[in-house]
């Protein structure tokens, strides 16, 4: 929409954003909720952001875009990735995963050190300590086939 004004015998022509002050077109609001974690850290979350923050923790060997999918139902298969993009820099969403993070770290250690756990679990819970801060153990997945030898190296390094 244009807006003409003449002064001093000069017209001048101002464009006028109609969106911005349109009835009928609004805007959506998104209200963001506070949450505590338990180190006394209050983040500011959306409803969405929350659920894909916890989606992402339970289900740790879910991809992130097919959460994302889950949570932002309205979102088109081109926008899924910024979504995850934003959302794994949203410091807010990080704070409140460390959270959780560090319940699962103390959860392992506990299970590994009980005496009284089933040595199957401490034994699993050791493996998974020792992966998260030693790595994981290289893995190798040879294929034999028509005298033409296969090895690939899951791990990303070089041997020889």
């Amino acid at each position: 929409m244009s807006i003409s004004k003449q002064t001093n015998n000069k017209t001048t022509t101002k464009q006028q954003d109609v969106t911005k002050n349109s009835p009928a077109i609004k805007q959506p609001t998104v209200k963001k909720k506070e949450y505590v974690t338990n180190d006394g850290l209050t983040v500011l979350l959306t409803d969405k952001q929350k659920a894909y923050a916890d989606l992402k923790n339970a289900r740790p060997n879910e991809s992130l875009k097919s959460i994302a999918r889950e949570v932002y139902t309205n979102a088109t298969e081109g926008t899924l990735g910024q979504i995850v993009h934003a959302n794994e820099r949203n410091t807010n969403i990080i704070a409140y995963n460390q959270e959780q993070v560090d319940v699962a770290r103390n959860t392992v250690y506990e299970i590994a050190s009980n005496k009284e756990s089933k040595d199957r679990d401490r034994l699993a819970a050791s493996f998974d300590i020792l992966d998260r801060n030693l790595g994981r153990a290289i893995q190798r997945t040879e294929q034999v086939n028509n005298g033409v030898q296969l090895v690939i190296n899951l791990t990303g390094e070089v041997t020889d």
